[in-house]
């Protein structure tokens, strides 16, 4: 008979970080964990490759956060659009700090209505991989800390071979 998943502990954070980096960035099946400069504490993303999207595509959900129009013209199939320009026209307030901290927060609570929490795995993607990785980092201000910056992200995809 089969047992229920114990939740974690918060003691077992280190462990499970550890299973995504050996301490000098490389993560789980050899793409690489972002890590902060001089502490090496791991960040909210890995980078990966079209073959890390492929292979896990019906185990996490991608989400594209291209604007609605890219998405609709074309995507990674089962991606979700959350539109990162969304958030962006609609926090208020001038440029600045306060500015982008509004819009992490708005990212979060986004991603968190479509049911993608801080510990879920989600591969994030946009047009070329710049959106995407700001979309990841402003997650990681929210607690988020297991997403997967697919680096290549739409682009990428559509000139893969497979």
């Amino acid at each position: 008979m089969a047992t229920a998943a114990q939740p974690l502990a918060f003691a077992d954070l280190p462990a499970v970080f550890a299973s995504y980096t050996d301490g000098e960035g490389a993560g789980c099946a050899g793409h690489t964990r972002k890590t902060s400069g001089k502490r090496g504490i791991a960040m909210a993303y890995q980078v990966v490759d079209a073959a890390f999207v492929a292979e896990h595509m019906n185990d996490m959900p991608i989400v594209d956060v291209r604007p609605s129009a890219y998405y609709s013209a074309g995507h990674v199939p089962g991606a979700i659009n959350i539109p990162f320009d969304v958030v962006k026209n609609r926090t208020v307030g001038p440029q600045g700090p306060d500015k982008s901290i509004e819009m992490a927060r708005a990212l979060g609570l986004r991603f968190k209505e479509a049911h993608i929490f801080q510990w879920t795995p989600a591969i994030v993607m946009c047009q070329t991989g710049y959106h995407s990785k700001l979309a990841c980092e402003m997650l990681g201000s929210q607690g988020f800390t297991n997403l997967f910056l697919y680096e290549g992200s739409y682009q990428d995809w559509t000139s893969s071979p497979s």
